[in-house]
């Protein structure tokens, strides 16, 4: 037998997302230029609040990877990547973890 069950909530109301937004494009030409990437944390389409030190809350910590490495580069709110900190090209990433 099944147990009391709670009730639906709206859909979506409590969908955690995070986004990253660059404050100088994406792409370095000349082997010049930096940029700041910044993390967003959306909870039901409201965006939390993130400590510099990378803390949203109950939430955990923002930590950045570089590439496909596995071990995190930073824990902030933000990143500051140079051109000097790219070969070719990299993909830098955050993850939301507890």
């Amino acid at each position: 037998p099944k147990g009391p069950q709670g009730a639906t909530g709206a859909a979506g109301a409590d969908a955690i997302s995070l986004s990253i937004t660059s404050s100088n494009g994406t792409v370095f030409k000349n082997n010049s230029g930096s940029t700041v990437l910044t993390a967003h944390v959306y909870v039901g389409g409201v965006e939390q609040s993130i400590t510099s030190a990378g803390v949203c809350g109950s939430l955990g910590s923002i930590k950045w990877y570089k590439g496909t490495s596995t071990t995190a580069v930073a824990t902030s709110k933000t990143l500051t990547v140079s051109a000097s900190d790219v070969t070719n090209s990299v993909a830098y990433t955050c993850q939301l973890e507890g």
